[in-house]
C-alpha cells in the first residue's frame, strides 16, 4: 500500500484488491471442479422361471455394460434363494428380486437393474425301485421293510400293494402272506417344493425255501467233445439253471453249451433260478479237460547209400499237428542233425519217431523203423576201346586201355600182334570182368 496517497484513495484500493482476489478464487475453484461420471449402458436382465430341483444354481448372469465395473448381486427374499458370490441358490417355492449392481469404474458411475425370479414346484427325479425276493421258510408271516427309490425331494413315501394275498404293506412294512408275485407301487407326496411324483413299481417273488439239490459228480471231458452240454444235477425245483466257468480261457459257456480251449480243470457253478413254490441254490462241480493222444500210421522202412545228402524222412500220418523228432539208435551208421537223417556208414540203425504234444493233442507214441546204409555205388565202368584184325595168320589187336585181358580159344593173347595157327580162332577181349569183343575168326 501506497503511504503517499490519501486514506480514502488506500481503502478504495484494499477493497479492490480483495474482490480481484475473491473472483480469481472463484475462478480457480470453477476450473478444477470434477466432471461429473456418466451412467452406463446396461443390457436387458430379463425376469427368470426356475423349476426347483432341476439345477443347483439359477442361470442368472449379469447384463451387459458399456462400464467395466465389478457386479454384485443381492436376493429381496433370502427364503426363496440366496446369493453366493456370482451364484443364485435356489431355496424354496416363492418369489424374489434380484438385483444387479455394477459398481462405478472412474469412468461410468455404478448403477443396478433387478429381475424378478420365480421358483416353481419341480417334479422329483426318482431313481429305480429294485425288485424282491423273498424266501418263505415256514407259513409264518415274513415282515420287510421297504426301501424306497432314491429322490431328490424329501417328501414321503406311499406305497401299495396289488395283490394283497401275497403281501400287504402298512407304511413301509411289508407283510408277506403266502407264496406268489405281488407288484407294490410307491408315489412320493408332494411338499413345498415338489410336486408328487409318477408312480414306480417293484415286483416282490415269494418263494418257498432253497431246493435239496442231488450231488453234482465232477466231470471229465476230452477237448476233442468240445462242444459239450452241461447238465445240472437234479432238483425238486422247476427254476431255470444258468452256469457259470471259473476259467474262460479254458473253458467258456453259453446257456448249457461247454467250448472248450485248451486242457486244465475248472469249477462250474450251477446257479438255479427261485420259482413259484422254491428259492434259488447254487452248487459246484469241477471239470477237468484232457489232451486227446494222437492216431499216429507206421514210419515205412528207408534205405539210402553212404554219401547221399541229408534227408527229410515221410512222417508217419497224424490227426495232431505236432513237430515230429526223429532217434538213431546207431549214431556210426546215420545221425539226426536238425531233423535230417543224414548217413554215415554202411550198416542198419533203428529210426524212433516221437511226434510232440500240442494245445490238443498229448505226445505221440514211438513209432520205429529200420534204415539201411548201403556201401556207396561203384562208379560206372568205361569200356576202351578195342579191336581184332586178321591179315593172313596175323591177328592184330588194338586197345587204348591196356588193362585189357584177351583170350584166343581160352588161351591168352596180347594188345598187340598174334600169329596163328590155321583153324577157327575165337577171340575174347574182357575188361574188368566185362566182356568187350567176343569175336570168331578162320586162320587158313
Amino acid at each position: 500500500m501506497n503511504p503517499s496517497l490519501p486514506l480514502s484513495s488506500q481503502s478504495l484500493t484494499k477493497r479492490r484488491f480483495w474482490v480481484s482476489l475473491g473472483a480469481l478464487l472463484v475462478a480457480t475453484a470453477t476450473t478444477f471442479a470434477p466432471a461429473q461420471a456418466a451412467t452406463p449402458d446396461l443390457g436387458k436382465f430379463p425376469n427368470v422361471t426356475f423349476i426347483y430341483g432341476s439345477a443347483n444354481t439359477v442361470p442368472m448372469s449379469a447384463p451387459t455394460s458399456s462400464g467395466i465395473g465389478n457386479w454384485t448381486f443381492t436376493s429381496s427374499n433370502t427364503s426363496v434363494a440366496t446369493v453366493n458370490k456370482a451364484s443364485i441358490i435356489p431355496v424354496s417355492v416363492g418369489t424374489t428380486t434380484i438385483t444387479a449392481s455394477q459398481a462405478s469404474d472412474g469412468t461410468y458411475a455404478a448403477a443396478s437393474v433387478t429381475a424378478t425370479l420365480t421358483i416353481v414346484r419341480g417334479t422329483p427325479v426318482v431313481g429305480p425301485f429294485k425288485d424282491l425276493l423273498v424266501q418263505m421258510p415256514s407259513s409264518k408271516v415274513v415282515t420287510k421293510t421297504i426301501t424306497p427309490p432314491i429322490s431328490n425331494s424329501t417328501a414321503d413315501w406311499v406305497f401299495t400293494s396289488l395283490n394283497p394275498t401275497v403281501a400287504t404293506v402298512d407304511g413301509n412294512v411289508l407283510s408277506i402272506l403266502s407264496l406268489g408275485v405281488a407288484p407294490i407301487t410307491a408315489v412320493q407326496s408332494a411338499n413345498t417344493n415338489f410336486a408328487q411324483s409318477a408312480p414306480v413299481t417293484m415286483t416282490v417273488t415269494v418263494t418257498g425255501p432253497s431246493p435239496t439239490i442231488d450231488a453234482w459228480v465232477d466231470m471229465t471231458y476230452f477237448i476233442s467233445d468240445s462242444p459239450a452240454t452241461i447238465a445240472p444235477p437234479k432238483s425238486p425245483s422247476n427254476g431255470l439253471w444258468s452256469f457259470v466257468s471259473s476259467d474262460s480261457s479254458i473253458l467258456s459257456i453259453e446257456g448249457n453249451q461247454a467250448t472248450f480251449h485248451k486242457s486244465g480243470k475248472v469249477v462250474i457253478t450251477a446257479n438255479q433260478a427261485a420259482s413259484i413254490i422254491w428259492g434259488s441254490a447254487t452248487i459246484d462241480a469241477n471239470l477237468t479237460i484232457k489232451k486227446n493222444s494222437p492216431t499216429v500210421g507206421s514210419l515205412p522202412a528207408m534205405t539210402v547209400h553212404v554219401g547221399e545228402a541229408a534227408f527229410t524222412p515221410v512222417p508217419p500220418s497224424s490227426n495232431s499237428t505236432g513237430i515230429w523228432d526223429y532217434e538213431s539208435s546207431n549214431p556210426r551208421v546215420a545221425t539226426i542233425v536238425d531233423g535230417l537223417i543224414k548217413p554215415i556208414s554202411a550198416g542198419t540203425t533203428v529210426i524212433t519217431a516221437t511226434q510232440e504234444g500240442t494245445t490238443f493233442y498229448n505226445q505221440s507214441a514211438a513209432v520205429t523203423s529200420i534204415l539201411t546204409v548201403t556201401p556207396a555205388p561203384a562208379p560206372p565202368v568205361v569200356k576202351p576201346h578195342v579191336s581184332a584184325a586178321l591179315k593172313g595168320r596175323v591177328l592184330t589187336i588194338k586197345s587204348d586201355n591196356p588193362d585189357v585181358s584177351v583170350k584166343i580159344n581160352g588161351n591168352p593173347g596180347v594188345v598187340g600182334i598174334n600169329r596163328l595157327a590155321p583153324g577157327v580162332r575165337t577171340v575174347t577181349i574182357t575188361y574188368q570182368n566185362l566182356v568187350i569183343l567176343n569175336k570168331k575168326f578162320v586162320v587158313k
